[in-house]
């Protein structure tokens, strides 16, 4: 199934499972951008999971309709290319996109994992596509997790460095991202 059915049908991800999903999703990643290609829409649609027959979860991304290699433009034309929930700032703007702009998509994808909501959302794609640009994001409620628990101020500081609205303050790469998020160190 894609990762954003089994997030509806649970209403999240638990932490465990969310953490191994997106360091899957961070390796995938790293490794296309390694090619010099970037994906352009990452997003829980895009993520198929499966179990194990020992039951551990298993990650793989799809969705490489839009790919393009590194440091293109986005838009064409005016068109948008990619899901306005998951769009980095640059990719909004029009601007040309790295690895970056997939850890951005990246870090929208767990914190909807955790939390089962989306980071910006909006009554129109417009006016998620401004709160990628312009408004910083809100509280982050992770069902099952206290906010004295010290995975959660990590998990908290990852994903605010990952989405970031200026790209060169996020980590070097997605897997330097979720290392953050689990408290490896790098």
């Amino acid at each position: 199934m894609t990762l954003i059915d089994y997030i509806r049908r649970n209403g999240y991800v638990p932490i465990n499972e969310a953490m191994t999903i997106a360091t899957q999703i961070a390796d995938a990643l790293d490794c296309c951008h390694s090619l010099g290609i970037v994906h352009r829409d990452v997003k829980p649609a895009n993520i198929i999971i499966g179990r194990s027959r020992a039951g551990g979860i298993s990650a793989i991304l799809v969705g490489f309709g839009i790919v393009k290699k590194l440091d293109v433009r986005v838009t064409i034309d005016g068109n948008i290319l990619g899901t306005p929930y998951y769009m980095s700032p640059e990719q909004v703007k029009g601007e040309p996109l790295d690895g970056r702009s997939d850890q951005y998509s990246l870090a929208i994808s767990l914190w909807e994992m955790l939390t089962g909501r989306v980071t910006f959302e909006g009554k129109t794609a417009w006016d998620v596509m401004y709160k990628h640009v312009h408004d910083p994001p809100g509280p982050l409620k992770i069902p099952t997790l206290s906010y004295d628990d010290p995975r959660y101020a990590r998990i908290d500081s990852a994903l605010r460095k990952a989405l970031s609205k200026d790209r060169k303050a996020r980590f070097s790469s997605c897997t330097e991202f979720i290392r953050a998020a689990n408290g490896d160190p790098a």
